[in-house]
C-alpha cells in the first residue's frame, strides 16, 4: 500500500513539472523541466513496478538530455525510438 502512495505521489510531481514546462517560453528551460519531470516518473515508476515504463522514460530522459545539449540528430533519434519499441517489448509483461 505504501509504494502504491509513494507512486502516485511522484506522479503528482511529474505532472506538476511537466505543467511547469509548457509555461516557459526558453527551450532550454522547458526541456529542463521536462528532464526533471521524468526523474519523478521513473521514480514513481520503480514503486508502481512499471518496468516497461521505466525503460521508455529512462530512453526519454537520454533524448532530452542530448536535445539539452544540442546533441540530438536525426540518426540519434531513431536509434533512440527502435531501442525504446525493441527494449519496451522485451521488458513488456503484460
Amino acid at each position: 500500500m505504501t509504494d502504491l502512495i509513494l507512486g502516485n505521489v511522484f506522479s503528482l510531481l511529474s505532472a506538476i513539472c511537466i505543467a511547469v514546462s509548457v509555461v516557459k517560453k526558453n527551450k532550454s528551460d522547458l526541456i529542463w523541466w521536462q528532464m526533471i519531470d521524468i526523474v519523478f516518473c521513473l521514480i514513481s515508476n520503480v514503486f508502481l513496478a512499471a518496468y516497461s515504463a521505466l525503460i521508455t522514460n529512462t530512453i526519454s530522459l537520454i533524448r532530452n538530455g542530448l536535445s539539452y545539449y544540442n546533441k540530438l540528430n536525426v540518426r540519434r533519434t531513431i536509434l533512440l525510438t527502435g531501442l525504446c519499441i525493441i527494449v519496451g517489448l522485451a521488458v513488456n509483461n503484460r
